[in-house]
């Protein structure tokens, strides 16, 4: 302290007039941080500066792994190694006119699924089994496919004869490729939100799940509140970023060692209130390559919450008896003929 005072009493008036501005500032600086550190569970903070850098920071979040966490994208990365996903503006090919439609005091649960515009024989299997509309006097069940445009001709051929059929796809003009799955989550965002409000809750999977509807709908039951920002499914939390494989990210796009909490993206849920929040964060937040991963940065940039349940089971040995088929929401990652075998056993 005295070695301090002595320095201090050596310093210039203009050191001393510097040394207090830093402090000043300093002070501002740690004031303002800690006034814009928000609860996750309320909302999240998202700075954009002029260079496109966007942070997403929050003081801590909804789960056992406490403690700060900053995510940073930048713009302008994104846009020099995936343009396509970051300039795309979704365009609608073929959409069901009245999938959204429910008459007063109905509500409206959607079950969509992605699909690839070939998986003809998915697709049948899925409406022969699990997947089923409903109309009650209070609920509307629906089913859709979400899909996007290949080269063949003979195929999109067939995918509008399968259209005109079903009523039950949605095409988009993009090219149908695993780069390009995170633009069926943000065009389907962009759907929902200008033209299908009525949803109150929306179940997102891929083809190759079987779902139990009664434990569903008894699930759904459970945790109807739409007004509540929330994602239901098998959570993933602070995985860390792999730099090889099929599922790698490049330190160049993304610096960052862990990813924001997501939902596996075989079999999740999302509310109506949640969706808003996720369509408006997808509007600042850049595409990430992987589609389930985006769905966590948008969550995070928009407070939604996410809540686990393992009866969404994404991965592990498939059990086939009874008792476990009847306990489970969703089964992912499932061969034709194992759909066709847990129906069987319900």
């Amino acid at each position: 302290m005295a070695g301090w005072l002595l320095r201090l009493a050596n310093m210039t008036k203009k050191q001393v007039a510097a040394a207090v501005a830093l402090l000043v500032v300093v002070q501002i600086v740690l004031t303002i941080y800690n006034h814009l550190l928000i609860n996750w569970s309320t909302s999240t903070l998202k700075i954009t500066g002029e260079s496109g850098t966007i942070m997403l920071i929050t003081r801590h979040i909804s789960h056992p792994h406490k403690g700060g966490k900053c995510f940073i994208l930048e713009r302008r990365k994104f846009l020099d190694e995936l343009p396509y996903l970051q300039n795309y503006k979704c365009q609608i090919l073929l959409v069901p006119y009245d999938l959204c439609h429910v008459s007063n005091g109905q509500r409206l649960i959607l079950l969509a699924l992605k699909s690839h515009s070939s998986g003809f024989d998915r697709r049948r299997l899925l409406r022969d089994t699990w997947v089923n509309d409903l109309t009650k006097p209070d609920v509307v069940v629906r089913h859709v496919f979400l899909l996007a445009h290949v080269e063949e001709k003979g195929i999109m051929d067939l995918v509008k004869l399968e259209s005109n059929s079903f009523r039950d796809l949605i095409v988009w003009n993009f090219t149908e490729n695993q780069h390009h799955l995170p633009l069926k989550e943000r065009c389907f965002l962009e759907y929902l939100s200008h033209s299908c409000s009525a949803a109150s809750m929306v179940f997102k999977g891929d083809d190759d799940i079987f779902v139990n509807l009664p434990n569903l709908f008894t699930y759904l039951e459970q945790n109807r509140d739409e007004s509540k920002p929330m994602m239901y499914g098998y959570i993933h939390w602070n995985d860390p970023v792999l730099r090889f494989g099929k599922y790698s990210v490049n330190r160049t796009l993304y610096l960052g060692n862990h990813y924001p909490p997501f939902a596996a993206g075989g079999a999740f849920i999302m509310t109506s209130s949640s969706v808003k929040r996720l369509y408006e964060a997808s509007l600042i937040v850049p595409v990430f390559p992987l589609d389930d991963v985006y769905l966590g940065f948008l969550a995070f940039a928009g407070g939604v919450e996410m809540k686990h349940d393992d009866r969404f089971d994404v991965f592990g040995y498939l059990k086939k008896d009874v008792l476990t088929v009847k306990k489970l929401l969703a089964k992912h990652g499932l061969k034709e003929e194992e759909i066709a075998n847990l129906w069987s056993l319900i």
